[in-house]
């Protein structure tokens, strides 16, 4: 069974199921930090009004947690601002902000800056290292057309009216990075999906990395984005690094 086959049989078997108490099952004595992880996420996905395809009912608290866990990490091991590259409505920024808030509040710290990048106009145009080919041949190009996925600026700057350390850079990748401060960043989240953003996110943020600074990718293995790996292995194999693939779809470096 090929990826997207996979993807279609588990929509079907799961709109026949309240996934609810097997949620509830895998995440409830979860903590984050100092906090409940599932009404933490939960709280993201209403707050921001975020949608899960249920495919990706699992996937998605799970690489919410990872994503956290290695937040978490960076915030033991710099002091550098966050960045998160493809911020759609805001979920996982919403959940990065509140967990580090907490931290910071705990430690008596000033919070970091967050600077939440994205066209805000969807995907850019795919190349065709980003096509997918289904099995019976009888497809082959991109999964999702340009300005898939948009979401106006303005409606998830809503979501951070009380937060002034979150900061909005609006543009297409790389551009848009001459909008940033000059700094050593601490954790650099990259959810573009396409394979030319992700390799221009990574020549902009991987020279710029503090020492125990995070970089992760949301779509290294996903079926519908191949490009998303492929940027990633070619640009670390282009600089002899090594890097951990996670069973949750997830690439993490960590910067020595």
């Amino acid at each position: 069974m090929d990826k997207l086959t996979e993807q279609n049989f588990i929509s079907e078997i799961h709109s026949k199921t309240d996934l609810t108490q097997y949620i509830n099952a895998i995440f409830s004595d979860r903590k984050i930090g100092p906090l409940e992880f599932l009404p933490l996420a939960n709280y993201c996905l209403e707050h921001t009004k975020t949608d899960v395809v249920s495919f990706k009912a699992f996937r998605r608290l799970e690489r919410l947690w990872v994503l956290l866990k290695f937040l978490l990490f960076s915030l033991k091991n710099t002091s550098g601002p966050i960045a998160e590259c493809g911020v759609l409505k805001g979920f996982s920024a919403s959940a990065m902000n509140i967990l580090m808030g907490e931290i910071k509040k705990l430690e008596n710290e000033r919070l970091l800056d967050i600077w939440l990048i994205d066209s805000f106009e969807g995907l850019s145009e795919p190349v065709e290292k980003d096509w997918i080919k289904y099995e019976d041949n009888s497809y082959y190009g991109p999964s999702m057309q340009k300005g898939h996925f948009a979401v106006p600026i303005g409606e998830v700057k809503e979501h951070f009216l009380q937060s002034p350390n979150v900061k909005f850079a609006k543009g297409w990748v790389p551009d848009v990075f001459i909008n940033l401060p000059e700094e050593k960043w601490g954790f650099v989240h990259i959810d573009l999906d396409l394979y030319q953003p992700i390799k221009d996110s990574l020549s902009y943020f991987y020279p710029r990395m503090s020492p125990g600074g995070v970089i992760i990718n949301d779509d290294f293995g996903s079926p519908l984005f191949p490009g998303a790996g492929k940027a990633w292995d070619e640009f670390f194999k282009e600089k002899n690094e090594g890097y951990a693939i996670l069973d949750t779809g997830q690439a993490v470096f960590i910067k020595n």
